[in-house]
């Protein structure tokens, strides 16, 4: 049987912890600017993951979709399974 890959956050969430790392739970009623994803250290931010809205099948199907972002030697990627390859996102810094 092929997996539709439909994951709960729960079951996410739960994975996650049991290979040791810690999961902060954060929804729309925070801003996204509550995250800090410069935490230096061993506390820091390994990575987001996103449910994010998609369509498919030319826009009849509605879903959701899990994207993570991931910072690597101080480059910041878009890690969707969706893409070819990861995509490193511009650096927010300059003007």
């Amino acid at each position: 049987m092929h997996s539709l890959g439909n994951y709960d956050i729960n079951v996410l969430m739960a994975t996650s912890e049991d290979k040791g790392k810690n999961v902060v739970w954060h929804d729309r009623q925070n801003g996204a600017s509550s995250i800090d994803l410069d935490r230096p250290g061993d506390a820091g931010l390994m990575g987001v993951l996103l449910n994010v809205p998609v369509r498919m099948f030319a826009g009849v199907w509605k879903s959701k979709h899990w994207v993570t972002l991931r910072k690597i030697d101080g480059v910041r990627y878009n890690l969707d399974s969706d893409l070819f390859a990861p995509e490193a996102f511009e650096d927010t810094e300059k003007g």
